[in-house]
């Protein structure tokens, strides 16, 4: 139900400029008049993210949770749903919610990629690789724009572990930064590699044409 007299999307692109400006407790209280406007799927996603942003991975789960009871072909909500589960060490719970990501979009280069995370963290390295190089060769993500999201995954989980008040959270907390390190360094690689490949294939076949 709307309220009258209230335009949800002003609020919801509102939120979003303070969200891309990083100022987080300004954007949540915007993301919260949006909700109380409309409760549509974007806008429990966008509220859901300013919880991701901010360590509150549970809260962050149940608004996600909503958004794809909205709309159920929402598929990146399950992917953000499956990050939420992976930073809480629900790996094999988070794989399920990549899997439906990937279901509803074959092409979701970020769920196979977040997939391959949760495997490395297992310590399933083929398939972790396995995984990435799929998410990869149907991506059509800039590398830069790749980068770009698993160095904000990496800085907020320095800043997680600046903050860990024990020695078990500690130990998963640096394994979680060592699997993005990991993955930081593949995405190049790998795309090298294809890129490499490409221009072989294309040689090869300029040979056989002429």
């Amino acid at each position: 139900m709307s309220e009258p007299g209230i335009d949800s999307f002003s609020y919801f692109l509102k939120g979003g400029r303070y969200y891309d400006l990083k100022e987080y407790g300004q954007s949540t209280i915007i993301y919260a008049r949006a909700l109380s406007a409309q409760q549509d799927e974007k806008c429990y996603h966008n509220s859901a993210n300013l919880d991701y942003m901010q360590g509150k991975f549970r809260k962050a789960i149940k608004k996600y949770s909503l958004a794809t009871v909205i709309r159920p072909s929402f598929a990146m909500s399950y992917n953000d749903w499956g990050c939420c589960l992976s930073n809480l060490g629900k790996y094999d719970e988070a794989i399920l919610k990549f899997k439906r990501a990937i279901e509803i979009n074959t092409n979701y280069t970020l769920s196979y990629l977040n997939w391959g995370l949760v495997l490395y963290w297992k310590k399933e390295d083929i398939d972790a690789e396995e995984s990435i190089e799929k998410g990869l060769r149907k991506s059509v993500l800039s590398k830069d724009l790749l980068l770009e999201r698993y160095k904000l995954e990496l800085s907020l989980v320095e800043e997680r572990l600046a903050k860990a008040g024990n020695e078990e959270e500690k130990e998963f907390l640096k394994g979680r930064i060592d699997g993005y390190q990991w993955i930081l360094e593949l995405i190049p690689e790998k795309l090298k590699k294809f890129a490499e490949e490409d221009t072989t294939e294309e040689s090869d076949a300029s040979d056989e044409g002429w």
